[in-house]
């Protein structure tokens, strides 16, 4: 489902309810000639939702609701969609900033030509806001404007490197591609890290 609207005040509004059964051949036609069209019954039931639960509650949304919204929310949004994509397989333990959005960029290049780019501020904003809202996340942020020694955490070849081809990460006096992914002269970064890691700040 394609939205126009994309803001967090829009998705709170919707509640995506899954139809898993298939009554095809079975289904019950009085349901839906004669109850579904009540006035009676449809008043029962907006009164229920309304009048029968505690105002001081919120309403308990399935699992499976919120994982139909999430897939909305990456349909409708290519930074979710790309990081959802490369999370699981991300080798480094701080991932700056400035790669992110080169990968970004190519990710849009490949898969949304025609699409234009979010600013780099917008972008990285937009990324720490989807890390902040899951709470599964292997990576978080303690600031932004934070700059993090690397030392041997960005010393694994990241061969997305090469697939989005982000030329400022790479080692271009190699051929081969494996050692071509690991980054030289990136001492001082900023960006995002694992969560088991803890960051040597430049700032300290």
């Amino acid at each position: 489902m394609k939205l126009e609207d994309t803001t967090g005040s829009a998705y709170r509004r919707i509640l995506s309810i899954p139809f898993l059964r298939s009554f095809v051949g079975k289904e019950n036609k009085y349901l839906k000639s004669t109850v579904l069209v009540d006035e009676r019954v449809l008043r029962y039931i907006l009164n229920h939702a309304l009048m029968c639960v505690d105002c001081d509650e919120d309403y308990h949304i399935p699992d499976i609701c919120l994982r139909e919204l999430d897939d909305i929310k990456t349909l409708n949004d290519p930074i979710r969609e790309l990081w959802k994509e490369i999370e699981p397989v991300l080798v480094w333990d701080i991932v700056p900033f400035s790669w992110l959005f080169e990968v970004y960029k190519g990710f849009l290049r490949k898969n949304y030509p025609s699409e234009k780019p979010l600013n780099r501020s917008v972008f990285i904003d937009d990324l720490l806001d989807i890390l902040d809202e899951e709470e599964d996340s292997l990576f978080y942020c303690e600031d932004k404007g934070k700059r993090y020694r690397t030392g041997d955490m960005m010393s694994k070849s990241e061969i997305l490197t090469y697939m989005y081809d982000v030329r400022d990460f790479m080692d271009l006096t190699q051929d081969n591609i494996y050692l071509m992914c690991i980054p030289v002269g990136k001492t001082q970064v900023r960006g995002i890290l694992r969560k088991t890691v803890k960051g040597d700040t430049c700032d300290e």
